[in-house]
């Protein structure tokens, strides 16, 4: 390629390295856009980017396909929070409940004053198979 006196690669193992010496004569910027449609230092291609948004396919760039899909994550993983936080809640709730029924069977587990009057309908309310003994 003319322009071009000398090429050098002082690669290593911190990275790419290529230089490139220019002849006395020759312009650099020249010589760079020279390389550039010449050769594959700079390539261009298009590109079509369709995505869909509220469900409707629309041509985005890159800055709102990262924008949307940081929303989608974000979407993602509150409702998978939510999930998980309403399940674990009815689990504290079914696990409250047992506590309560085993309290009930086994009254040296809790002190329940209602266990005094073993006459009193209360005892044992909302367990199942408890106060029918």
């Amino acid at each position: 390629m003319e322009g071009i006196s000398a090429l050098r690669d002082e690669s290593d193992k911190d990275g790419m390295r290529i230089v490139i010496e220019v002849k006395r004569d020759a312009v650099g910027e020249v010589v760079l856009n020279n390389l550039y449609s010449q050769t594959q230092l700079q390539v261009s291609f298009g590109i079509n980017m369709v995505a869909l948004h509220h469900g409707q396919p629309k041509i985005m760039n890159l800055k709102d396909i990262i924008a949307a899909f940081v929303r989608h994550r974000r979407e993602v993983v509150t409702r998978r929070t939510i999930f998980e936080l309403r399940k674990a809640r009815d689990r504290a709730h079914i696990l409250e409940s047992a506590g309560r029924c085993a309290g009930q069977h086994r009254p040296d587990y809790r002190t329940d004053p209602s266990r005094a009057d073993p006459g009193r309908s209360e005892n044992g309310a909302g367990c199942p198979g408890v106060g029918s003994w």
